[in-house]
């Protein structure tokens, strides 16, 4: 974990296409940055090339009594200099879905403490209240909150709509403030069911996805949770190669 910035404070220029979204956010409520909590991509251009579809993880909050920067968390493996223990309740479960989607599509991720900062940067991380919680999230203030920012949180969620990409929502709340938020946005959106899957997907946009792990990543179950995880991720990759083989398929046109 050499040259690895442990500082997590507040970074709203972060480089990702978040940030000019997450400094009108700070203005609108009036608060200091350093009461703000961003997330979103880790690492560009390991987001935009290692999965298909990209994989972002909807959440409720920090567990943070102050400002808090989760994607720097994220960067350095959720990790804060003094050990790993801080992250591991949340983000060494979905180290352990990542570590299993890889072995199913050859992507060589590795397993292991160390090596988790690896995993935790091909993905991005989407808290849907901004400002800093705790351990155990306040249901009615998370709905509060989410209702209070609908539109920025819409808009971020758009921000990844460009291509392929699943949101992986951390329970049913949070699934359904994604669910509210999107169709207050653009309009009521389809549930359905892809081949070989008995996953409920909300259908965002083309080829983006919503659906339910169940529960917070610290409360999943290894054998339940792992592989829904794996098995939606799965549907929407098998749903792409299938649309890209008939693709290659088609004749050309004459002209």
């Amino acid at each position: 974990m050499n040259n690895v910035n442990y500082d997590h404070s507040p970074k709203l220029n972060w480089g990702g296409p978040e940030d000019t979204l997450f400094k009108e956010w700070v203005r609108r409520w009036q608060f200091s940055e350093e009461d703000f909590s961003d997330d979103g991509i880790v690492d560009s251009e390991k987001f935009y090339s290692f999965w298909s579809p990209r994989i972002v993880i909807v959440l409720k909050e920090v567990n943070s009594g102050n400002g808090f920067s989760l994607r720097s968390f994220l960067k350095a493996g959720a990790c804060n200099g003094d050990g790993f223990k801080d992250g591991r309740a949340t983000w060494a479960p979905v180290q352990r879905w990542l570590l299993a989607l890889s072995d199913r599509l050859g992507k060589g991720l590795k397993p292991g403490q160390t090596n988790r900062k690896d995993a935790l940067q091909t993905i991005a991380a989407v808290n849907v209240k901004k400002f800093h919680g705790g351990a155990n999230a306040n249901s009615k203030i998370v709905l509060e909150q989410a209702k209070d920012d609908s539109k920025f949180l819409a808009e971020q969620l758009k921000l990844y709509f460009n291509k392929p990409t699943v949101f992986a929502c951390g329970g049913h709340l949070v699934y359904d403030i994604v669910k509210r938020t999107l169709e207050e946005s653009i309009g009521k959106l389809p549930v359905v069911r892809l081949p070989g899957s008995d996953i409920d997907f909300l259908a965002v946009a083309k080829d983006v996805y919503a659906f339910d792990i169940g529960h917070h990543p610290c409360m999943s179950s290894r054998r339940v949770h792992d592989r829904r995880f794996v098995d939606a991720v799965m549907a929407i990759h098998a749903k792409l190669n299938l649309e890209h083989s008939r693709e290659e398929c088609q004749p050309p046109l004459v002209t």
